[in-house]
């Protein structure tokens, strides 16, 4: 739920005319405004981490789970290479190569 909660933060403060969101799904929820857009994300989160732990103790049910962490933090390293530059304020360097990288990504 944490990086469910990251992730619609960073969506919704980094969504301008240069930048949309993927998921047709979660675009649509953006027009209604960002309370309905993080309610609706959580509660699709919630739905579908419940399911899959309570099939935890199955081989799917822990692949599945494994799955949505991995592919959460793909999401965010990508939300912080691209947002505001987090990662060259946390590491106090900005080299021509970041610069190139993060305008890419935009």
């Amino acid at each position: 739920m944490a990086l469910s909660a990251a992730d619609a933060y960073f969506t919704m403060t980094s969504v301008t005319d240069v930048t949309h969101e993927i998921n047709p799904l979660m675009r649509t929820a953006l027009v209604f405004g960002p309370f309905a857009f993080a309610a609706i994300k959580l509660g699709l989160t919630f739905v579908s981490a419940a399911v899959l732990g309570l099939h935890g103790t199955w081989t799917l049910g822990r692949a599945g789970l494994l799955s949505a962490v991995v592919v959460y933090v793909f999401i965010l390293v990508y939300h912080l290479y691209g947002h505001a530059g987090l990662i060259q304020a946390f590491l106090g360097t900005e080299t021509s190569a970041t610069v190139a990288f993060v305008s890419m990504l935009q």
